[in-house]
């Protein structure tokens, strides 16, 4: 079966410290990952480096789908064997951690290219880092580098004070001492955002610094250098060190603690853009969950169970709840609960039934989206496609008009179909009937130009993957508008289709791999959720 490469950023999303990870009940998780893909999709961004893939090489990609790939470098007796990669803040995605032997001992990396500052006045830098828990009386550095001793630019450095608090700063221009706190003083096993931004004014650097302690469950940054002036210019044109600095060729001093994510912008980010990453790494992946556990009998007015989702679902009255679910395959760490709607044939023109999404999707901003399903077909032949859809309610046609659709088409193949419930679908390979499947879809939105949708299938015989799947079985690239409000069953008129356990994310691991909350244990404001443009269509 041949399965599609979705764009370079999202192949090698999240890797084994997924597993296990679960939703605390009360506790809305943490999102690295989608915060870390919509980085890496900005305008501005120069660089970044999150530490995810299967490999080292994909481990020291820069995800912007450039080519400024990072390279090992060893200090003293330091060794690029004993750099290692973990579980990062939150699970969703991978964190490494340099080898710190000591101040003259380590390993970590340089950009392979060089990182120009001096094409621009302003820059801004942000990263997810955790500190370490010991002392070794020393500096190690985040993000750092100088050609020379009057162009000191050290995004984030550690220092690690002995029997004093440690700190975490950033330095800039002609002298050492031009250091702007950035945590004044740290929490030793704690992971940390920051935030920095350099502007060179007549010749000397203007500095502002932010920071969220992420393990104390900061939701709001706390602004801690305001335009604090150092004398000279923090511009090079030189390879960056990132877990050690570049000190004029000699890669040294070395980090010694976990960075899960990297990322330098050309122009001044404001508060409210490092505020919107905070918020996006703070937010919770799942924005629906649908496990159909209503009492038995017609699917219409029922209006509880589900999970970000309002209203009753409203419709044709063929759609019908059953008693039993349908299962995941043996390889998934899921399991169903409860009931499962039902379309058993005879069901009139079309029948559809919809409700309404709490935390609607636009098509017009960037966004990662992932939905997955359960799903038995147990008729074959006639014109019994069915596909669970996004759809906007004000839409001209509410029969064909949809924004993204998975299911299955009368000929009992895979069914991928976008815009135009009629003309806009892909068909793939086939499905089988009276079994139950997993179907688990994939949206990429963009401010303008096409988006993309690919879609899997997995019966039982099937390996569910624990981590995003570097190909597909299907995918689309079309250009997709507008809001996308409602979750759309949709069939045609002799469907005999079973459907259960609807997920919408934003991360494969919300719909493939973790435990969902009840949902009377999901946080408040599930509605604030939604993702924030980046770029909006012109």
């Amino acid at each position: 079966m041949t399965r599609f490469n979705p764009q370079r950023p999202f192949a090698t999303a999240c890797f084994g410290a997924l597993l296990g990870l679960t939703l605390t009940t009360g506790v809305a998780q943490a999102d690295v990952l989608t915060y870390s893909q919509l980085a890496a999709l900005d305008s501005n961004i120069i660089v970044q480096y999150s530490f995810d893939g299967a490999t080292t090489t994909e481990r020291q990609e820069d995800k912007t789908s450039g080519t400024n790939d990072l390279i090992i470098k060893t200090q003293g007796s330091g060794s690029g064997a004993a750099i290692s990669y973990g579980a990062g803040f939150d699970g969703s995605s991978d964190a490494v951690s340099p080898q710190r032997i000591n101040g003259s001992n380590g390993a970590a990396f340089s950009t392979s290219a060089a990182i120009n500052t001096t094409a621009n006045t302003a820059y801004s830098y942000e990263a997810i880092l955790q500190v370490p828990d010991f002392n070794d009386n020393g500096t190690g550095y985040i993000f750092a580098t100088r050609s020379s001793t009057a162009t000191r630019d050290y995004w984030s450095a550690h220092q690690h004070a002995g029997s004093g608090a440690d700190s975490v700063f950033t330095t800039s221009g002609d002298n050492f001492t031009n250091s702007s706190n950035i945590i004044p003083s740290v929490t030793g096993g704690s992971w940390y955002y920051v935030a920095v931004t350099k502007e060179l004014v007549a010749g000397n650097t203007q500095v502002n610094t932010w920071m969220a302690n992420l393990s104390n469950g900061d939701t709001a940054l706390t602004q801690v250098a305001t335009n604090q002036t150092v004398s000279g210019s923090f511009q090079n044109n030189i390879a960056m060190g990132v877990g050690m600095v570049n000190s004029i060729g000699s890669y040294v001093e070395a980090f010694g603690g976990s960075i899960d994510e990297v990322s330098l912008y050309s122009g001044l980010r404001t508060q409210s853009n490092f505020q919107t990453s905070l918020d996006r790494i703070n937010a919770s992946p799942t924005l629906v969950y649908e496990p159909f556990d209503y009492s038995a009998g017609d699917l219409n007015t029922n209006n509880s169970s589900a999970l970000g989702l309002t209203g009753a679902w409203n419709g044709n009255t063929s759609f019908d709840v059953t008693a039993g679910s349908l299962n995941y395959p043996a390889s998934s760490p899921l399991s169903s609960t409860a009931n499962k709607a039902e379309l058993s044939g005879s069901n009139g023109t079309n029948p559809r039934i919809d409700r309404t999404m709490s935390t609607p999707i636009s098509f017009d901003e960037a966004g990662v989206y992932y939905v997955s399903f359960l799903m038995n077909d147990t008729n074959a032949g006639g014109s019994e496609y069915f596909y669970v859809a996004l759809q906007d309610s004000t839409a001209p046609d509410q029969t064909w008009d949809i924004t993204a659709a998975f299911g299955i088409s009368s000929s009992e193949t895979m069914l991928l179909t976008t815009v135009d419930g009629q003309t806009g679908y892909t068909a793939g390979g086939a499905i089988p009937t009276g079994q139950d499947v997993l179907v688990i879809g994939k949206i990429i939105t963009t401010a303008s130009g096409n988006d993309q949708v690919f879609m899997s299938v997995y019966d039982s015989s099937e390996t569910v993957p624990l981590t995003e799947p570097i190909s597909w079985d299907l995918s689309k690239s079309v250009e997709i508008t507008g809001l996308a409000d409602q979750l759309l069953l949709m069939s045609g008129p002799d469907t005999q289709t079973r459907v259960d356990e609807i997920r919408i994310g934003t991360t494969f691991n919300s719909v493939a791999v973790a435990a969902i909350p009840t949902p009377t244990a999901l946080p408040a404001g599930l509605a604030l959720l939604t993702m924030a443009a980046m770029r909006r269509r012109k």
